[in-house]
């Protein structure tokens, strides 16, 4: 498989992970602690793919808005 796709499937796993602990998104840099990415800037680019195919809602500009669609929760697990 793609490296970026496993890596996407880790970032989709990984927000619905901290939604149902925290009952919030997580940031960026969290997502980033949590898969092990070192660039805010790579992970804005798997959240912005994410958000294309359908997976994820995303506002860039605001803070904590990632969420999960409905057809992101079966690619994640």
């Amino acid at each position: 498989m793609d490296p970026r796709l496993e890596i996407q499937k880790a970032v989709l796993q990984a927000i619905m992970d901290y939604t149902a602990k925290h009952k919030n998104s997580p940031t960026i840099s969290e997502l980033c602690e949590m898969v092990g990415i070192k660039s805010a800037i790579d992970m804005q680019e798997h959240l912005h793919r994410l958000n294309i195919h359908g997976l994820i809602a995303w506002g860039p500009a605001l803070p904590r808005t990632i969420r999960v669609a409905e057809n992101g929760e079966d690619y994640g697990e």
